[in-house]
């Protein structure tokens, strides 16, 4: 009985240090790379600072950090959401969303991103980001603005093997201070869906 006792806390102590440990991912120091392969990545710069998703945890259950959803609207079009997310390294740090909506309709071409997907209809494409500087702290939304400078351009679109990469650029406003904006420039994606 101790034997077993003894092996079990053994296999305990091995499974506990795989899933806690290991080498931690060094932050990059440039945007990803432009690519169409489904490497998985995101990367853009808000207000000219480095922008990525990630999640400061050593668990394996951290919440994913960027999520893509192809699926039909209300008015039967085609909508590709792709979700990214910042958490700091715990509660007191900031947290930040980005979440792009996009009407893959018209994907021959440089799709405008503007906000009216917010209302009753997710019939046109747009962008919401959020960010709150710590726990219980204050947090402002911002949506995107229609013209020139709040387009995403695909660089590959396949349904077939479910990959969608391309650029983008954005000018935000907050919702409730339209002198506070946002710019997003450089961005960049190439994921599965």
């Amino acid at each position: 009985m101790k034997i077993i006792f003894q092996f079990s806390l053994v296999i305990t102590f091995i499974l506990l240090t795989a899933f806690s440990c290991g080498k931690k991912k060094k932050d990059p120091e440039s945007l990803p790379a432009i690519t169409q392969t489904g490497k998985g990545t995101f990367g853009c710069l808000i207000d000219g600072e480095l922008w990525w998703p990630r999640h400061y945890s050593n668990s394996f259950m951290a919440p994913r950090v960027l999520s893509t959803m192809y699926e039909w609207n209300k008015e039967n079009e085609r909508i590709l959401t792709i979700n990214a997310n910042y958490r700091g390294r715990n509660d007191n740090y900031p947290k930040e969303y980005l979440n792009m909506v996009i009407n893959t309709d018209a994907i021959e071409e440089k799709v405008y991103l503007d906000v009216s997907f917010l209302g009753d209809s997710l019939a046109r494409s747009g962008t919401i980001y959020t960010a709150m500087d710590y726990r219980g702290g204050p947090c402002s939304t911002y949506r995107s603005i229609l013209g020139d400078n709040s387009w995403v351009l695909f660089s590959r679109f396949d349904t077939t093997a479910h990959i969608a990469a391309g650029t983008f650029s954005l000018n935000l406003l907050n919702m409730e201070d339209e002198m506070d904006t946002v710019k997003i420039r450089d961005g960049r994606f190439d994921l599965y869906f």
